[in-house]
């Protein structure tokens, strides 16, 4: 079985750097800790997995950041209308990941923070 993979389901104070910052490192280590995640929408009723090689770098008037791309399960790398971007500092995101069930393959063990 593969190495379990910790997952803390917050930003981390690392991540608040690298989120910003539009660079090959920066996005390196955000696809470590996110990439082949798998997310259930509740808003689109649909189940994604967060791609494992691909980010975007979303330009706003309020500020740059990564965000992740969601591939829904019959994406063929084609039909660039089918995926989904989601925001690494938007804390719906991080609550998608706690919630949904991440498959045994992947070895995930979620932490979540106190409150």
């Amino acid at each position: 079985m593969n190495e379990q993979r910790i997952i803390r389901c917050w930003v981390e104070d690392w991540e608040k750097d690298c989120i910003k910052t539009n660079n090959a490192d920066s996005k390196e280590r955000l696809l470590r800790k996110y990439g082949g995640l798998v997310i259930a929408d509740p808003d689109a009723n649909q189940v994604y997995k967060l791609s494992s090689d691909q980010m975007y770098w979303n330009r706003s008037r309020h500020g740059s950041r990564w965000c992740l791309v969601a591939e829904p399960p019959e994406y063929d790398g084609t039909n660039e209308e089918a995926l989904e971007f989601y925001g690494i500092h938007d804390d719906y995101l991080l609550v998608m990941i706690a919630e949904t069930e991440q498959p045994q393959k992947l070895n995930v063990r979620k932490i979540l923070r106190a409150m």
